[in-house]
């Protein structure tokens, strides 16, 4: 069970994520998962621990694991499914969030051919694309790049 100082850092973790715009299940979660010891978690566990339901946990775990945050993981002895945070998982969060730049750039092309004709309509729309193709670039393929050059640094 987690201690109380542990129980404090996971909720802050979860309000951490709720400011974020993920679930405070989900940060909570998350933050249980990456002080936990084992690392590995069953649900039910996650719900005794995190003192939330099962139900909620095993909706948030599908989430996450579909998102490429936390994995499944064999657990001998048990025939409960385990679970674990995906390594690299930093990175499906920027990937995730490039999705969400592409999605951002169609919906202003499909804006700008709905207000053809009103220069002052598509100012601000393109204003906005322009903004989301700048994040684009700066948290492309280089940013991982980087990314993955200063993690091997700091290993180093």
């Amino acid at each position: 069970m987690p201690t109380q100082d542990e129980l404090e850092f996971v909720d802050h973790f979860g309000l951490f994520f709720e400011t974020a715009g993920g679930s405070r299940t989900a940060g909570r979660m998350f933050g249980w998962l990456l002080i936990s010891d084992p690392p590995e978690r069953s649900i039910t566990e996650l719900a005794t621990e995190l003192q939330a339901s099962k139900a909620s946990i095993s909706t948030v775990v599908r989430q996450m694991q579909q998102a490429g945050f936390v994995e499944r993981v064999p657990a001998p002895g048990s025939r409960q499914h385990h679970y674990r945070l995906k390594e690299g998982g930093w990175l499906q969060i920027a990937q995730a969030r490039l999705g969400f730049l592409t999605t951002g750039k169609d919906l202003t092309r499909r804006g700008m051919k709905l207000v053809s004709g009103d220069p002052a309509r598509q100012e601000r729309l393109q204003e906005f694309a322009d903004f989301l193709g700048f994040m684009e670039k700066e948290y492309g393929d280089e940013m991982i790049r980087r990314w993955e050059a200063y993690r091997r640094g700091e290993r180093s």
